[in-house]
């Protein structure tokens, strides 16, 4: 009985995969992939200054103010950062920052696009290299 269980999903696996598809590699980056890495690592230097800053102003001991530090950053990192990168992804979606925004051919429209284009780096083949 076990087997028969499996080989439904296991056949509708095989025939998804069997099915030609167009493959499109134009479709931008999402940046907050590759922002995140650094903005964790950021997380320590920006720690140790906050818990410096607030013992010197406030005599905290050094464990509490560690653990104040360390866990609103912390939380505003995992919450602020991709609830920025959503509203930041929807105002690109509705301002045009994508397709059809500013042209990458002048020095104004590499610097918009590097801005505007904060959330999500759409393609531009021709100055890929």
């Amino acid at each position: 009985m076990r087997g028969k269980r499996g080989l439904l999903p296991t056949l509708i696996l095989v025939s998804l995969l069997a099915v030609p598809s167009t493959a499109h590699a134009d479709m931008g980056l999402p940046m907050i992939i590759i922002a995140w890495p650094g903005m964790g690592v950021m997380l320590i230097p920006v720690v140790a200054l906050e818990v410096f800053v607030l013992m010197r102003l406030f005599g905290t001991p050094v464990g509490r103010t560690v653990e104040v530090a360390a866990t609103s950053n912390i939380v505003s990192t995992v919450v602020g950062i991709p609830v920025t990168w959503v509203i930041l992804g929807v105002f690109q979606s509705i301002t045009m920052g994508g397709r059809g925004g500013p042209s990458v051919e002048t020095l104004v429209g590499k610097c918009l696009a590097v801005t505007w284009q904060a959330p999500w780096l759409m393609p531009h083949e021709s100055d890929a290299y």
